[in-house]
């Protein structure tokens, strides 16, 4: 299910490691969990489900909230596609981080890598009451994102935070809807932190790229 979800991501710095939950909820069915999985992000070298753990120590630090939607293969597809709604985080007291209910993107920094082509640019808007990633086939994998500027949300021992992002729809196998903290120090385009990315056909929860806790493709 890749339309009217929301994709959750759980942070829980304790004892000098980083505990990871993802779920995705559905929308249609009341909230029902319809994925959920946990990890634990240690000093010590982590084995991934793909790539390496290097390096290997946690991210305990202060971060942003990223949306990203990652164009995989680029060859595949006429278009690439996520919308997204209702940014939200909790950290002990809830806030609603954005709704997109004014049409106007307030506080949302995008950055992508210097080579994409100046005709796609800009990929995200805000229109319709929803934030809408879109990219052409470009015939490469490819992320864009923006960053949510106006809060940063520090890792700290024994305090828990919850982001969540509803995703309206996402387009095809190969257009990945990521949520993500990313550490403030690095930023966005290093892809250095956590994240849940799901697709029609896949779901990763990661500290990087390439770097997977999880990388499957769930038959239901």
């Amino acid at each position: 299910k890749n339309n009217n979800v929301t994709l959750v991501l759980n942070l829980k710095a304790q004892g000098g490691n980083v505990v990871i939950r993802s779920q995705i909820l559905d929308k249609d069915d009341n909230n029902k969990v319809i994925f959920d999985r946990s990890f634990i992000d240690t000093p010590a070298k982590d084995v991934m489900a793909d790539g390496e753990d290097d390096p290997s120590a946690p991210f305990i630090t202060t971060g942003n909230f990223v949306l990203y939607l990652y164009e995989n293969n680029g060859t595949d597809q006429d278009h690439y596609q996520v919308i997204y709604d209702n940014a939200e985080v909790y950290v002990m007291d809830d806030a609603l981080l954005d709704d997109f209910n004014d049409n106007t993107k307030t506080g949302w920094a995008d950055s992508d890598p210097a080579h994409l082509p100046a005709a796609v640019v800009p990929p995200r808007s805000e229109t319709n009451q929803r934030f809408e990633f879109l990219l052409p086939p470009l015939g490469q994998s490819y992320f864009v994102n923006s960053t949510k500027t106006t809060k940063a949300f520090e890792l700290k021992e024994g305090e828990r935070h919850q982001f969540r992002v509803d995703l309206v729809s996402g387009y095809g196998n190969d257009s990945f809807a990521v949520l993500a903290w990313i550490p403030t120090a690095t930023g966005a385009n290093s892809l250095a932190g956590y994240g849940i990315a799901k697709s029609e056909s896949d779901i990763l929860i990661t500290k990087g790229i390439g770097k997977y806790f999880y990388a499957e493709n769930p038959a239901t």
